[in-house]
């Protein structure tokens, strides 16, 4: 073999070598691919793997937490009930001694009225005022009570409402005149769904403590509307009955203290009441509220209110017009 011939035997080995070699770097470069495939691969699947355990962790907390206000709510539902019990049984055993106190002590302010020194009387109405008090306070703990129990019978027949108005109005004519309120009230012819006691009560406590917070010689405003629920907006969803498209809407506008900001998610709540000047001199349970709103939701109605501090504040509640499909419903729900 001559030397060309080595030459070119040399060259058509050495393509041949660079051939596999470069055969071999396209093996080598598709398996580092199929390699790092493989790692994101398994990168993924850690990752899943870490977000199935933080998922599980998380599981197994709120297991555990979901354990604990279990627990918690137990516990509180069972000091609620030794609550009631004891409210109860105080309450009964506190009412009749009560009665016979606020009674002997309005007879003697009766007889001897004109028999005893000014400092005496005071001292005598001083404590029938407080027995008065004391009475009302037990009577609206049992009422509570028995609301939301279920135990408080209720008559939902058509009922006048302009007739029931009219008789708070009469009962609270006292109130009114040691005041001189003014009372605004345009006479309606609006019937209502509803219980004419519950409803007088409900009527009657928000328009005492709408005279309660006004000052001397003030303005108090009542309306009755028929409000379309079926219509309302998303924001006032707060304010749709149950059960109905239309009903009246009862609104109490005085122009006292107002509400505060802080107080106003508390407002309904049970022995709830605003420490302002007004709400410690002129007292009350802190019950009124809670029980109108119970009254109200029983009767498929809804209680709501506006306020600004200082400007007063506008109670509204509504009762579903009379309406024979929803009598139908409404008294199976309080059979």
């Amino acid at each position: 073999m001559d030397k060309q011939e080595k030459k070119e035997l040399f060259n058509r080995s050495q393509s041949e070598l660079i051939e596999k070699i470069e055969a071999l770097n396209d093996e080598i470069t598709e398996l580092n691919k199929g390699i790092l495939a493989l790692y994101k691969e398994l990168d993924d699947k850690n990752r899943e793997l870490e977000r199935t355990y933080k998922e599980l962790q998380k599981h197994e907390e709120l297991k555990k937490l979901n354990e604990e206000l279990k627990n918690t709510l137990e516990d509180k539902n069972k000091i609620e009930q030794k609550k009631n019990e004891l409210i109860s049984v105080v309450s009964h055993e506190l009412r009749a001694p009560l009665t016979s106190i606020a009674g002997t002590l309005n007879i003697i302010l009766s007889k001897l009225r004109d028999n005893v020194s000014n400092e005496v009387l005071e001292l005598v109405n001083l404590s029938f005022n407080s027995a008065k008090r004391m009475q009302n306070l037990i009577n609206n703990i049992l009422n509570l009570e028995k609301i939301e129990t279920d135990n408080f019978e209720m008559m939902i027949t058509e009922n006048n409402i302009d007739e029931i108005i009219q008789t708070v109005i009469s009962d609270l004519s006292t109130q009114i005149k040691e005041k001189n309120m003014q009372i605004e009230y345009q006479q309606t012819k609006y019937s209502a769904f509803c219980d004419w006691n519950a409803t007088y009560r409900v009527f009657m406590n928000l328009l005492s403590n709408a005279i309660k917070f006004s000052s001397n010689n003030g303005k108090i405003i009542i309306n009755v509307i028929e409000y379309d629920c079926e219509n309302l907006k998303k924001t006032d969803e707060n304010a749709r009955c149950i059960n109905c498209s239309k009903c009246a809407r009862i609104s109490i506008r005085d122009y006292g203290r107002g509400i505060p900001e802080h107080f106003k998610d508390k407002i309904f709540g049970k022995f709830k009441q605003a420490q302002v000047e007004d709400a410690t001199v002129k007292g009350g349970s802190g019950l009124g509220l809670a029980i109108c709103k119970l009254l109200v939701q029983k009767q498929n109605g809804k209680i709501w209110f506006e306020s600004k501090e200082g400007e007063g504040a506008e109670f509204f509640f509504t009762l579903p017009f009379f309406n024979p499909n929803i009598k139908k419903e409404s008294n199976e729900i309080n059979k």
